[in-house]
C-alpha cells in the first residue's frame, strides 16, 4: 500500500478523527456528557472492550494498551497508520465555521434551478454570494 500521490510526499495526507464527540450548549446534564466522553476516550476498561470498533484510538496510551488485544488485521491498520501515514500527514482543517451547511445548501438548491433552467449561472452565482454573506453575518456571532 502506498499514500495518495501529492506534489509534496512529505505531508500529502491528512489525518482526521473517525468521531469527533462534543457536548452541546444545552446539555441537561454537561458534567456527565463530559465524564461519559472522557470514558470513551481515556478509560482502559472501555477501550479493552471496544478495541477498534470505532476506528484506530487516537489516544496513543490506550492504543498501545489494546495492541495484544487486537486481530493481525488492526494490528496492520495500525502500523500502517503509525509508520507510513502520520509521517505523511499535515494538520487537518478547522471545523467549518457556523452557517457554512446552510451556504453548502443553497449553493446545491442553485445549482438545481440552473440545472432546470429556472435561473442563469450569473443570477445563481450572485444570489450565492448575497444570501451566502447574509448567512454567514448571521452566524459570526455564534
Amino acid at each position: 500500500m502506498v499514500t495518495y500521490p501529492s506534489p509534496d510526499a512529505e505531508k500529502c495526507n491528512f489525518l482526521k478523527p473517525s468521531q469527533l464527540f462534543c457536548v452541546t450548549v444545552d446539555s441537561k446534564n454537561p458534567e456527565e456528557a463530559v465524564k461519559f466522553i472522557d470514558f470513551l476516550v481515556n478509560s482502559q476498561e472501555c477501550n479493552e472492550i471496544l478495541l477498534c470498533e470505532r476506528g484506530i484510538l487516537t489516544n496513543t496510551k490506550m492504543g498501545e494498551a489494546i495492541i495484544p488485544k487486537l486481530s493481525d488485521a488492526d494490528k496492520k491498520a495500525i502500523e500502517f497508520t503509525n509508520n507510513v501515514i502520520i509521517p505523511t500527514s499535515s494538520q487537518v482543517n478547522p471545523a467549518p465555521p457556523e452557517g457554512s451547511s446552510e451556504v453548502s445548501s443553497l449553493i446545491g438548491k442553485m445549482i438545481e434551478r440552473v440545472c432546470y433552467q429556472e435561473i442563469s449561472a450569473e443570477d445563481a452565482a450572485q444570489e450565492i454570494f448575497d444570501q451566502g454573506n447574509e448567512i454567514m453575518a448571521a452566524n459570526a456571532d455564534k
